[in-house]
């Protein structure tokens, strides 16, 4: 699988035609960074920064937030994720130039994603299906503004498109967001008819979810990840079944299947279940959710190809699905799968947690960062190149003492 998601990212990342710009209707403004002063009707308050935005793991890099709003990046950086070419494979953080009052990121396969603290989206890295949104398919070394589109509020990065949610509930997709007509790519921010209303966004591999004020989820994509209990595509946002109360969704790059939060810190799922990802025995695919067992007063979830994770309200993590290169944590490079939620690190200390492609990555409350699972990149950050099954600390800059992105910011 993660040979057909490479082949797959390297045909769209050639891609050298260049796409007339799109018109992204609507009524959004220009999004180009002016310098020029903001008339006294037309402030805003400067977005909050929030744990679970502060980390984020995409095929095989990272990018991390720390408290004072830069960023910093550590993995594969063949697409330039890093904000320069070298090195190509990072084992340890490094900062991403050119960005700062950062108060939320998110990682691609190949692209990054950053929201600023004025409303304005950042991209950089790959961009071979427009999801950089800059009207090109060229890829960038530079985070630069995403023209077209202001006021955002929250933003996704799914394998090959990105998604961002404005203020007044609009939703705004571009790349390959098979909105409309599934392989149609979009270079410039699209307006998504979701019928208003939309607070916060996940984007995962083939399929986007898009969570309302009233507590209901709406989604759009590849057959059984809509959740509406149906194996159709589709290319317009639908209502999920039965989630009339969603706190959050756990979004990631190549994710096949769907976590979800509701407010009474229950975990519903539905999707691919191939190696326990559903918390379920059976390795057969669920079209509509059904509640994860085992876990409750859940606060926080992740989810990725092959694996799920979440944290409890006391900070206790817990991970399952495939542990194929270590990424449970579990002490074992034997290749298992379960799916029971284990326990993944002892503190009891965790505000965020993100799960990439065979690796698995914890935020603590003290700014500290955790790692295990496959390391072939540097993915783990941890100065080395290595594989690990139990979680090791992420490094300094320059591998110069233990990387801190800062205490936490909420509750």
């Amino acid at each position: 699988m993660m040979n057909n998601i490479v082949d797959r990212w390297i045909a769209s990342a050639t891609l050298s035609i260049v796409a007339a710009l799109l018109c992204a209707c609507g009524g959004q403004t220009s999004g180009a960074d002016s310098t020029g002063p903001i008339a006294p009707s037309m402030k805003r308050m400067p977005l909050a920064m929030v744990d679970t935005n502060r980390i984020s793991a995409g095929c095989d890099g990272v990018l991390a937030l720390r408290t004072d709003g830069s960023v910093f990046f550590w993995g594969a950086n063949g697409t330039g994720m890093l904000g320069a070419s070298t090195p190509i494979w990072a084992d340890t953080p490094y900062p991403v130039p050119a960005l700062n009052n950062i108060v939320s990121v998110k990682a691609g396969c190949g692209h990054g994603v950053a929201l600023r603290n004025d409303g304005k989206v950042l991209t950089w890295g790959a961009n071979g299906s427009g999801q950089l949104g800059n009207g090109t398919y060229t890829a960038s070394l530079v985070p630069t503004v995403v023209p077209g589109i202001t006021n955002v509020v929250a933003i996704a990065a799914g394998l090959l498109h990105t998604v961002a949610v404005t203020s007044d509930g609009s939703a705004w997709c571009w790349g390959s967001c098979n909105l409309g007509q599934f392989g149609t790519d979009f270079t410039v921010p699209t307006l998504v008819p979701s019928g208003g209303n939309v607070v916060n966004a996940a984007a995962s591999m083939d399929f986007t979810l898009l969570t309302k004020a009233d507590g209901t989820l709406w989604t759009w994509g590849d057959d059984i990840y809509s959740g509406d209990g149906t194996t159709t595509a589709r290319a317009y946002p639908v209502q999920v079944l039965s989630l009339t109360n969603v706190k959050a969704v756990g979004d990631g790059a190549e994710s096949l299947h769907n976590l979800v939060l509701q407010n009474d810190g229950t975990v519903w799922v539905w999707g691919s279940n191939l190696y326990g990802d559903l918390g379920i025995s059976s390795p057969s695919a669920v079209a509509a959710p059904i509640p994860l067992g085992g876990l409750a007063s859940v606060k926080s979830v992740s989810s990725q190809y092959e694996n799920s994770a979440a944290i409890k309200s006391d900070g206790s993590v817990y991970v399952w699905g495939n542990n194929s290169v270590g990424q449970l944590g579990n002490g074992s490079l034997v290749p298992t799968q379960t799916y029971i939620p284990v326990r993944f690190l002892d503190n009891g200390d965790a505000v965020a947690i993100a799960v990439g492609q065979l690796y698995t990555l914890v935020l603590n409350r003290d700014g500290s960062v955790y790692g295990a699972g496959e390391n072939n990149t540097g993915q783990l950050g941890n100065n080395s190149f290595i594989d690990a099954s139990v979680p090791k600390q992420v490094v300094g800059v320059g591998a110069v003492g233990m990387l801190n992105l800062g205490a936490s910011t909420g509750p």
